[in-house]
């Protein structure tokens, strides 16, 4: 069961590494690792983290937890100890401030998405949420479920997530409602025609997912793909963090909260 250090220095800069092996290799992460025999949660977050980084940190509170895999962050300041890395797991330590933080497809895991999203929305100032050249205001996605309760994703063609899967939709352009523009970019996207049936998750960015049912009968589609709750693509193949939310949700309201196992 993992834990990882949430640290916060007097400049308010969060403390990441740079993974050195593994999947991750490259991409930014928090620090922490797995629990030793007789160690508390708490207790691995400090170890693991001034093992990777030599910094020591002072526990301050539970920020986040996963039910399945059972990973939990915790929260805490800088107590002492001098920056350095743990050639063998990282390539680099560095503190980021919450206006210049790695955008998504530079971090590891899933969790580091979520949870480092968490703490820079709730700091005034952050731009963590917005992507380089998205267009993530006023836009409408689809989350459409066939009666095999399966979702329908898409694979990205083109840029920087060509290849990653993400709910159909797009923006809300010409004064179109963003209920108007999920109906629409699915249409346009996959020929799926779907009946949205309530607001399923909106973002502060103005982007909203809208839960639906296909109508019948269901054309051919050719760019788009069904899901099962238990065969979702990973986060890594998942175009956008507010696919990874809503996937996380979606999943956990069918399985019992499965879907936020990260590796």
């Amino acid at each position: 069961m993992p834990a990882f250090g949430l640290v916060v220095n007097d400049r308010g800069e969060i403390l990441l590494i740079q993974r050195g092996y593994g999947g991750g290799k490259g991409r930014w992460s928090m620090p922490g690792g797995h629990r030793d025999r007789g160690e508390s949660l708490r207790e691995t977050a400090r170890r693991e983290t001034y093992e990777e980084t030599g910094i020591r940190m002072a526990v301050d509170s539970l920020y986040a937890k996963g039910n399945l895999a059972h990973w939990e962050v915790w929260c805490g300041r800088r107590t002492g100890g001098h920056l350095r890395v743990q050639k063998r797991e990282c390539l680099d330590a560095k503190w980021f401030k919450r206006d210049m933080l790695p955008h998504d497809e530079n971090l590891a895991f899933g969790l580091d998405k979520v949870v480092i999203g968490k703490w820079a929305t709730e700091n005034p100032g952050s731009r963590r949420v917005h992507y380089p050249g998205s267009k993530m205001s006023r836009s409408g996605f689809a989350l459409i479920v066939n009666d095999q309760n399966e979702v329908l994703l898409v694979q990205r063609r083109g840029g920087s997530r060509a290849g990653k899967w993400s709910l159909p939709g797009g923006n809300a352009a010409d004064g179109r409602s963003r209920r108007d523009a999920a109906i629409r970019e699915t249409r346009l996207a996959t020929g799926i025609e779907f009946v949205p049936e309530r607001l399923y998750y909106e973002n502060r960015h103005q982007a909203q997912i809208w839960l639906g049912r296909p109508r019948l009968p269901l054309p051919q589609v050719t760019r788009g793909r069904w899901f099962s709750h238990d065969r979702l693509p990973d986060d890594d193949s998942l175009g956008f963090a507010i696919d990874v939310r809503t996937m996380e949700r979606w999943a956990a309201e069918h399985r019992g909260s499965s879907r936020v196992s990260y590796s």
